[in-house]
């Protein structure tokens, strides 16, 4: 199953949050599949608009603050740029949702 689905209608690109046992909080897994989504909508020259809404009762309860027993990456970045890269995802948050406003 797919932490995040992306649907499109017509020049609407939907971004649902796919963790409804967990509220759809946001893990490292969907946190770095939300960034590249929007990336890749705001590439995308037939998404005008992105709207964000979570699968089950919640849109989202926050950051799921439990530890990742695989302790996967699920980092774009390189090894060094990963290591270099303190803030990760949450970090890019910012800069993804400026760049679908410019």
């Amino acid at each position: 199953m797919a932490v995040l689905e992306t649907i499109d209608r017509g020049r609407v690109r939907i971004l649902r949050l796919n963790r409804p046992g967990k509220k759809n909080a946001l893990s490292q897994e969907l946190g770095w599949a939300i960034v590249a989504a929007a990336q890749e909508a705001a590439r995308d020259p037939d998404v005008w608009v992105v709207g964000i809404t979570g699968a089950g009762s919640a849109f989202c309860s926050g950051l799921d603050l439990a530890p990742d027993p695989n302790r996967m990456s699920h980092s774009p970045l390189s090894g060094l740029d990963e290591q270099l890269d303190d803030l990760g995802w949450v970090g890019r948050f910012p800069v993804v949702l400026r760049e679908q406003c410019d």
